[in-house]
């Protein structure tokens, strides 16, 4: 698998994250993009510490707003040599067992988009914990791309840490700095949206990727704050719209009307009716996946991920 994988890693602050980071998911076998779009020169100052041949380092203007995370993940994306990418936070874990075989099924397949389960942990101390998996992408392979869009929103599963050929990776970047969407979340549905749009997507059944979920996401660090009002969420959808459908023929009726709707609900309104189901659940998950090291986490993820 040598030289078949780039991991571009974004950063804004949180040095912190990044030492853990690298500690924990730096591997020779594979190239590292490192964008840096801090402010400080923290993360630049690890960086000239920990110098090796396979790990790209570019400081690049600090991230502003989300138009200058957006270029510099394109401008990334022209630099890659190898033939599959994945993106990753710096809190979060690259699970490379899984990574692999979703290389080698995309290989085996001939497809362009491989996704497997995402594991969400909390951490205490130097320990994690596995709470729950995503959903499985299987609507977005057994079904037809209009039928995908029609009904994106009733079975939306994440594609933002997918493996990509790294061609339709630079294109679902180029059309979304085209984009330039305002809210983050918006921008995370457009790229899953557009990877369904542009790429061949296949199913694994394997982690890939562990997200961890109690931190602070560097998204919300220095960036102008925008008001949340219905009206920007349409605004920002017809952006969407005007990328993903070229023509009316292939435009799904009332596009525009259902999802601005109920990603502004689903991110904004309160959910009093599942906070109890959700809590007791969260609870049970707990009770069930113990505390463990990150080498010995992954290797429990790659063999749990079998049984589902």
């Amino acid at each position: 698998m040598k030289n078949k994988l780039t991991v571009i890693l974004p950063l804004k602050e949180r040095p912190e994250f990044t030492t853990t980071w690298l500690e924990n998911n730096y591997n020779e076998n594979y190239e590292y993009i490192i964008a840096d779009g801090s402010y400080s020169d923290k993360n630049k100052e690890i960086f000239l510490n920990f110098k090796k041949k396979n790990i790209k380092y570019i400081r690049f203007k600090p991230d502003i707003n989300y138009s200058d995370y957006y270029k510099k993940m394109y401008e990334c994306s022209l630099l890659l040599k190898t033939d599959y990418v994945i993106q990753s936070d710096n809190d979060d874990y690259l699970n490379y067992q899984g990574i692999s075989k979703i290389i080698n099924t995309l290989i085996k397949k001939n497809r362009n988009v491989g996704s497997g389960y995402i594991s969400h942990i909390i951490k205490n101390k130097n320990l994690l914990r596995h709470i729950n998996f995503t959903n499985d992408i299987d609507y977005y392979v057994k079904n037809p791309k209009e039928k995908i869009f029609e009904n994106f929103f009733n079975n939306y599963t994440p594609l933002f840490y997918s493996v990509c050929s790294s061609k339709i990776f630079n294109k679902i970047y180029y059309n979304i700095v085209k984009s330039d969407v305002h809210f983050l979340s918006n921008f995370e549905y457009l790229f899953s949206l557009l990877a369904i749009k542009y790429g061949d997507i296949t199913k694994v059944n394997t982690n890939h990727y562990i997200r961890l979920i109690n931190t602070q996401d560097s998204s919300n660090l220095d960036y102008k704050k925008n008001k949340i009002i219905k009206k920007d969420y349409e605004i920002d959808f017809l952006k969407i719209k005007k990328n993903l459908f070229t023509n009316k023929v292939n435009y799904p009726k009332d596009f525009i009307n259902q999802i601005s709707t109920k990603t502004f609900n689903r991110g904004y309104n309160s959910k009093k009716k599942t906070y109890l189901f959700n809590f007791i659940t969260l609870f049970l998950k707990k009770i069930f996946h113990p505390y463990l090291k990150i080498n010995t986490l992954r290797s429990y993820l790659y063999f749990y991920s079998k049984l589902l």
